[in-house]
């Protein structure tokens, strides 16, 4: 996002041990591509995304990061749980926690013994 939003490709490096897309000639091309690289979304959501994100600045960056951090409490959950894994039960209990950082909801679902 940040290559797309400044223009400068230096941010098109990552830490994935590989460089996907980001060949384009056109920056937001290029992010577009970059995007549809790592995270493997279809091209019209890779776009959209991409758009969508530039205009909004860092809630982009927050949401991807909030969302990678539900689906590693999630997986947890199932992997304590094993077979009595419900994923409606661990909706519900994120739920009841409230609103408030996935970090503390991750520390209340450990305590209660969900993750």
């Amino acid at each position: 996002m940040l290559a797309c939003l400044t223009g400068d490709r230096k941010y098109f490096q990552n830490d994935l041990g590989v460089i996907v897309g980001a060949h384009d000639g056109d920056i937001v091309v290029a992010s577009q591509e970059l995007y549809q690289g790592i995270t493997g979304f279809p091209k019209p959501r890779a776009d959209a995304d991409v758009a969508i994100f530039s205009m909004l600045g860092t809630y982009g960056a927050k949401y991807l990061v909030g969302n990678t951090l539900f689906h590693t409490m999630e997986e947890q959950a199932a992997s304590r749980q094993g077979s009595r894994f419900k994923r409606a039960e661990f909706h519900e209990a994120i739920l009841r926690e409230g609103m408030m950082p996935l970090s503390y909801i991750a520390r209340a679902l450990e305590h209660i013994g969900i993750m």
